[in-house]
């Protein structure tokens, strides 16, 4: 079990980048532990407009700006800020980012891994290294 402190620990921030020189996400390690973990977010551009799932049961709850979640039903929900959502790892959605809203920041909880995760593309569930791999883009 970790409490991550201070900027000096390069485990606390990670940025993670859709492609080169595209900024996606910057995580911020707040707690790690075997069982369960607490980052905060800071969402800089949406995600791609396809439906994905995670490794992890997670609850994410908007702390500045909110977002629109989309769901494969053609659900669209306003996530507003401190509004709590639980969502298990088979789950699909993408999030969409308001620019007049400005950067999005999270509360991310998340779980034990539980699986892969992946994209739902119209051939079905693709795993997040092919889905890549197809767009041209390496690992990050």
């Amino acid at each position: 079990m970790r409490l991550l402190r201070g900027h000096g620990d390069h485990r606390f921030k990670r940025n993670i980048y859709r492609k080169p020189g595209e900024l996606y996400l910057t995580r911020y390690y707040i707690f790690t532990s075997k069982w369960v973990n607490i980052a905060i977010h800071k969402f800089h551009i949406s995600d791609y407009a396809v439906h994905h799932d995670h490794p992890f049961n997670f609850i994410a709850i908007p702390l500045k700006a909110g977002y629109l979640e989309h769901l494969p039903d053609g659900m669209v929900l306003d996530r507003r800020p401190f509004q709590p959502k639980f969502r298990t790892a088979n789950e699909f959605h993408w999030v969409q980012l308001d620019p007049e809203r400005g950067p999005v920041w999270t509360l991310f909880i998340y779980f034990r891994r539980r699986k892969d995760w992946g994209f739902l593309t119209g051939d079905g569930w693709v795993d997040h290294r092919t889905y890549n791999k197809r767009l041209g883009l390496e690992e990050n």
